[in-house]
């Protein structure tokens, strides 16, 4: 500690441990509350106030962060339930190969969660891959239809 700095208070210093010991450590709530002599609710509460406060921020390391980003800033922007952005590849056919796979992910844990009764489908290079990608499955239930035009 620097001399020309106030002394921490007894809460600055309960806050800091906490947060060290569950983003650090990774202790759960109760294992804190219990070294700490505290509750889980305290604990909670000085977790999320970590968070809002800026005494913790959380940076991800990862190339596809900035496509997690824009996917939530265009899910909350137009109000979707879910939007999906794959990085761009430096080849640009493998565009396609990346939605489709991207879709595939996408449809099979939708179909996984029981969540579509029905796909419609058209062609083209995209909907290849994305076909290509599903794994397989049996679903009887599952209508196909295509939406191709005359």
């Amino acid at each position: 500690m620097l001399a020309d700095q106030p002394a921490p208070t007894p809460e600055e210093q309960m806050n800091v441990r906490v947060v060290w010991m569950y983003f650090m450590e990774g202790r759960t709530q109760g294992e804190i509350a219990e070294a700490l002599s505290t509750n889980r609710l305290r604990v909670n509460r000085i977790i999320s106030d970590a968070r809002r406060t800026g005494l913790v921020t959380i940076k991800l390391n990862s190339r596809l962060t900035s496509c997690v980003e824009l996917e939530q800033h265009l899910a909350e922007s137009f109000g979707l339930h879910r939007a999906i952005i794959v990085p761009t590849p430096n080849d640009p056919e493998l565009v396609p190969v990346l939605l489709g796979q991207a879709a595939a992910d996408y449809v099979t844990q939708l179909l996984a969660a029981g969540k579509m009764s029905g796909i419609g489908v058209g062609w083209g290079a995209t909907l290849r891959e994305l076909v290509r990608h599903m794994p397989a499955m049996r679903r009887p239930e599952l209508c196909v239809n295509s939406v191709m035009g005359d």
